[in-house]
């Protein structure tokens, strides 16, 4: 069992992603796209200032790093992923995809991944191409992450489980 202690706070919706490697969680504005990092390795927390996107990107719903360590979010407005140049706050277009709620991920042999709100499910984003449905997911889900076996786990709105996504198409709790 992990002991969480509160490092920063700040006052907006934001949603988060982790760089592992360098041991920075990305927060990423709800309104704006706009982000800035906490670096939870310092005792502290050091909290960057604010480093907006060249093009906002309105009710950023999704965020994670991807294997390049770029910045990957997602708008649900206008169902836009996009790749964020973590220096300067440019960003490109990466796919198009449903983004409600939920949230994107990177597993399963380093694919992109993508829980829903909208229809409630898993799919594979495949970039300038059509996306791929995997699986049913709650319609509620708020989170996605991979887990160190590859697998990626959910979480719903109202619910104290977290799911579990296997391989063959299936979710358990």
């Amino acid at each position: 069992i992990g002991i969480m202690t509160l490092l920063k706070s700040v006052d907006y919706p934001v949603h988060i992603a982790y760089s592992k490697d360098e041991e920075i969680l990305y927060l990423v504005r709800a309104s704006s796209g706009a982000y800035r990092t906490l670096d939870v390795s310092a005792i502290d927390g050091a909290l960057s200032d604010e480093i907006a996107l060249d093009t906002p990107l309105t009710r950023a719903t999704a965020a994670a790093i991807n294997s390049d360590n770029k910045l990957i979010v997602g708008g649900s407005d206008s169902n836009e992923i996009i790749s964020v140049d973590l220096t300067t706050g440019t960003n490109a277009p990466f796919a198009t995809a449903p983004v409600e709620g939920g949230d994107i991920a990177f597993g399963m042999n380093g694919r992109t991944d993508l829980a829903t709100r909208e229809g409630g499910y898993h799919c594979l984003v495949v970039p300038g191409l059509t996306n791929v449905l995997i699986e049913e997911v709650s319609s509620t889900v708020t989170g996605l992450t991979k887990m160190p076996d590859d697998r990626l786990m959910y979480s719903s709105q109202g619910s104290s489980l977290l799911n579990i996504l296997t391989a063959n198409g299936e979710s358990t709790e």
